[in-house]
């Protein structure tokens, strides 16, 4: 069931106040007055008119400044990410140039590290050589040694013999001498001995 209309109260119009012009309306006005007013009018509206063209001038200078700063702004943004993209390339490059550098240095070191073990290692057999050369040398030294000392007894043991064969056989041939003779053979004998004492 539609909603009662309730009685709508009717409102007298407003009367609309008159034009004032320089404080007179317009039925109070001369025609020259009226006429003055009107070229007032005019001039007014030619000053709107003009200062309306300024302004739109001035807007569309304003809008075209507006359009080459954002086309500007749009380049420098596509330069901007250019730019950021050419760093990040060269940023990603310089890590991969500096991860293969850590390898390369690491490969260095690792074959710098082999080459002074190699070189210990050649260092201690070269050092057990050496010293198993020496104590080589050492024996053969010492059994030249042995050698000669035996050699030596030989010949001083031969020495003897001969010796005393010699005065054997002296004393044989002095056996019948005077006194003085076997005095001699002493004196020979003992030299003799000395001699060989003292080699």
């Amino acid at each position: 069931m539609p909603p009662k209309n309730k009685g709508k109260s009717k409102k007298p119009a407003k009367a609309r106040s008159p034009v004032l012009i320089n404080g007179l309306t317009k039925d109070e006005l001369s025609k020259e007055q009226m006429e003055e007013h009107a070229a007032q009018l005019r001039e007014e509206l030619e000053r709107e008119r003009e200062e309306r063209n300024y302004f739109q001038l001035e807007r569309d200078k304003m809008f075209g400044f507006m359009e080459t700063t954002q086309r500007k702004l749009e380049d420098l943004k596509a330069e901007l990410k250019i730019v950021n993209k050419e760093i990040e390339e060269d940023e990603r490059r310089h890590q991969t140039e500096i991860k293969v550098y850590k390898q390369k240095v690491k490969h260095v070191l690792c074959e710098h590290q082999n080459v002074i073990s190699g070189l210990s290692a050649d260092a201690v057999v070269l050092a057990e050589a050496m010293q198993k050369e020496q104590q080589q040398l050492e024996a053969e030294i010492h059994l030249e040694q042995e050698a000669i000392a035996a050699d030596m007894q030989d010949v001083e043991s031969e020495q003897l013999a001969w010796e005393i064969e010699l005065v054997c056989a002296t004393h044989q041939l002095l056996n019948t001498a005077p006194l003085k003779a076997a005095t001699f053979e002493t004196a020979f004998v003992l030299n003799l001995s000395k001699n060989t004492m003292k080699n």
